[in-house]
């Protein structure tokens, strides 16, 4: 669980960092049902238009990666489904 904590952390403070905010918030995601609000705030929330304090605009994912992305769940599924 340990990586897992580590990693979630890091990507929301990657998120966090794309909507100028600072790291710091991150660490609401340990409060009970606050939680809840900062994750629905970091997965719906338009990140900055242009450059931050952060740095400059993430670039767009390339389209192979959203194939991607959407066929390993469905593998997922596939597979549980055949066991």
């Amino acid at each position: 669980y340990i990586p897992v904590l580590a990693i979630s952390f890091i990507m929301a403070k990657r998120r966090l960092n794309d909507l100028d905010q600072s790291g710091w918030l991150s660490l609401l995601l340990l409060v009970p049902l606050l939680n809840l609000v900062m994750a629905l705030y970091l997965v719906f929330w338009p990140g900055s238009a242009g450059s931050n304090r952060y740095g400059p605009k993430p670039v767009a994912n390339h389209w192979a990666l959203v194939v991607l992305a959407l066929l390993v769940p469905l593998a997922g599924v596939v597979a549980a489904i055949s066991i």
